[in-house]
């Protein structure tokens, strides 16, 4: 993720339109930006960033993997698998990118060809956390909670920075009626990734599930602030 989990994220939108407006054709502000907007899954939005980045000469290899998550974020996940893998990105990349090819398979409901995906990034690093984060995506598709919980834990010693290895612990222990687990899971997914609205209604529902009804509110909330069209 680009953001800080301390920085303000509309001021750093903010700051990096006023640089766009100074100099439209300032391609590192462009690329940015569009990372700025995938952070926060509005992929229509970091699209049309990312190719103007592209028109300003950004180059390919520093863009492939970014242009391809605005179709993910945008639900056309067709579109997404049939773009291929380049040759020239590099291994870290490769493989969030085969993870998320797994991901995309497993909304489809295609649980072989995730399983594929998931694999490869696993034979690519088998200590990557989001090659990990892909076996463990898998074990909780397939009912496996232990082990998706080892997979994680594996993880996050490797990066303990990384929200969604938390939030999908959090996942986990629900799964498992573990609502106080579950809640402290998502409180620590939105220390580091506060602007994520996703996070802050996984934490509602552990909240509501445990009885705590005041918390849940609470996290809904937030959520009405900043979406007021949110369902």
């Amino acid at each position: 993720e680009l953001i800080s989990a301390k920085s303000n994220v509309q001021d750093v939108i903010i700051e990096l339109k006023n640089a766009l407006q100074i100099n439209p054709e300032n391609g590192e502000a462009r690329w940015l930006l569009g990372n700025v907007y995938l952070d926060l899954e509005e992929g229509v939005l970091a699209e049309k960033e990312l190719k103007r980045a592209l028109e300003a000469k950004v180059s390919p290899q520093a863009l492939a993997l970014a242009l391809a998550k605005t179709k993910y974020y945008q639900g056309k996940l067709s579109e997404f698998l049939a773009i291929a893998i380049p040759s020239y990105i590099n291994k870290k990349d490769r493989i969030e990118w085969l993870v998320l090819r797994g991901q995309a398979f497993l909304s489809k409901g295609s649980l072989g060809d995730a399983s594929a995906e998931f694999s490869r990034a696993i034979s690519e690093d088998p200590r990557s956390p989001y090659a990990l984060m892909g076996q463990a995506l898998l074990a909780i598709k397939q009912g496996r909670l232990d082990d998706a919980f080892g997979f994680l834990q594996n993880a996050l010693k490797v990066d303990p920075s990384m929200a969604q290895l938390y939030s999908l612990m959090g996942d986990v222990y629900r799964a498992q009626a573990k609502y106080v687990n579950a809640y402290d899971m998502y409180t620590e997914a939105i220390a580091r990734r506060p602007w994520s609205e996703n996070d802050y209604l996984k934490r509602a529902s552990a909240s509501y599930d445990s009885g705590n009804v005041d918390n849940a509110d609470r996290d809904l909330k937030v959520v009405e602030r900043r979406s007021p069209k949110h369902p």
